[in-house]
């Protein structure tokens, strides 16, 4: 039966979620009837667009007149050109983050001791939050690594001390980013107002042997770091780790 009036172009096109935007230079406007065999094309522009995502819709139905129920209304989009600028995160002229050199060590007391530099711009970070997000560790011989009870709650979280510096500055120190607001949390988070390179330092706990038992470890872990910008932006970053012991 044809394309519905439309002078707006809602129908072609959803920003979500809670998106919006403008459409200039659409035509046709509507389409009535479409006749068989018939392509229409349908050409706009997008202005303004704001949400997570745009969708490319066409709306349309088909009036059946032989009782065949095997009609089809085929609709076929123009493979559109990338994008990179229409993610915030990808666009270096707003956000800029690069991972740097990174260095893991199990320590004397059993912990795995995580070091990463990033190097951020143009925007100030407001807030950085640390999360782990995958943890493996390779078989041990049970002989050696016997589990200690006492300590099995810290294990694969984070514990103090968990610090920031940016340029090198003033060290700031991590809190628990969770509903206790307390440690051992898998999430941390640092608040700043600066730009440039960030050095991160961490300490992840692993589950520890009785006293008295130094065993070889092997394994990997996974951290998701997110930084938000001056313009509430959030963009992420995922750094996988492995580290080993003697």
């Amino acid at each position: 039966t044809g394309l519905s009036n439309n002078l707006t172009g809602t129908n072609y096109v959803q920003a979500s979620p809670s998106g919006s935007f403008t459409i200039s230079h659409l035509t046709p406007s509507s389409v009535n009837p479409i006749n068989a065999g018939q392509e229409v094309n349908i050409s706009f522009e997008v202005h303004g667009a704001s949400g997570t995502s745009l969708s490319f819709l066409v709306d349309g139905s088909i009036a059946f007149k032989d009782g065949n129920c095997d009609k089809q209304l085929p609709v076929k989009l123009d493979s559109l050109p990338n994008c990179n600028s229409c993610d915030y995160c990808n666009d270096s002229t707003k956000s800029k983050i690069k991972t740097e050199a990174s260095n893991v060590n199990v320590s004397a007391a059993g912990n795995i001791n995580v070091a990463q530099q990033f190097n951020i711009s143009p925007k100030n970070i407001t807030k950085i939050t640390a999360e782990l997000v995958f943890f493996n560790e390779e078989a041990a011989d049970t002989s050696c690594l016997q589990c200690n009870p006492a300590t099995q709650n810290n294990a694969w979280h984070f514990i103090p001390l968990n610090t920031a510096s940016w340029n090198s500055g003033t060290l700031l120190t991590g809190s628990p980013d969770n509903n206790a607001a307390m440690f051992p949390s898998k999430k941390i988070m640092w608040f700043c107002n600066q730009q440039g390179t960030l050095n991160l330092n961490m300490v992840i706990a692993l589950p520890q042997s009785i006293k008295g038992k130094k065993c070889p470890r092997r394994g990997k872990i996974c951290i998701r770091y997110s930084f938000t910008d001056a313009n509430c932006k959030t963009c992420e970053k995922l750094v996988w780790y492995s580290y080993h012991s003697n």
